[in-house]
């Protein structure tokens, strides 16, 4: 896996809920601890010496994704959200509530965060994004946050563990995932 100079562009046109995936990923990049703020990221299946591995990779150009499991080269920290499904209460030719469930993810080095602090903070890296779910007006939508892990296994839950050296899912990295709704209202024609 190489992970040189990754990109993290923004849907250039995007619509429903890809709009506010955007306003996500550009308010998370915002924090002084993310270096890279990826956007929606799919799940990719690659058969591995004969064994099927699944990582998540987010969208760089053209046809091109980013592997965005942990490595050193993605910096100090990184965020990427997943978007498993979607509800919506569809009444057509009128404005409808659409609801996505999506995952939040991000993952830092404490020492390239804070070298001061011997000690995990990722409390206060969380309440970093808690205000932003809770005060954004640019984001121009709700996300209710339904859970919060900071388990290792749980963040990257239904990924490969195993392609991952060992060094990136211990301290001095961490990370957490914050599970949440995303609502927002829509027309539909």
């Amino acid at each position: 896996m190489t992970y040189r100079n990754p990109l993290t562009p923004t849907i250039i046109s995007p619509v429903n809920a890809d709009v506010y995936i955007n306003n996500l990923q550009l308010a998370f990049a915002g924090l002084s601890w993310v270096e890279y703020s990826f956007g929606r990221t799919t799940r990719h299946t690659e058969d591995i010496k004969g064994v099927l591995k699944t990582y998540p990779k987010a969208y760089q150009s053209g046809i091109t994704y980013q592997n965005v499991m942990p490595n050193n080269n993605l910096g100090k920290g990184y965020s990427f959200i997943e978007v498993p499904r979607a509800d919506m209460d569809f009444n057509k030719g009128h404005q409808n509530t659409w609801e996505y469930d999506i995952s939040m993810v991000f993952y830092f080095n404490y020492k390239k965060v804070d070298s001061t602090k011997g000690y995990p903070f990722g409390e206060e890296l969380l309440q970093d994004v808690m205000v932003i779910l809770q005060t954004d007006v640019s984001l121009k939508c709700e996300v209710i946050p339904n859970n919060v892990t900071f388990v290792v296994e749980e963040i990257f839950e239904g990924y490969s563990l195993d392609i991952i050296q060992t060094q990136y899912l211990m301290y001095p990295w961490g990370g957490f995932k914050i599970d949440a709704t995303m609502k927002f209202i829509g027309d539909c024609p």
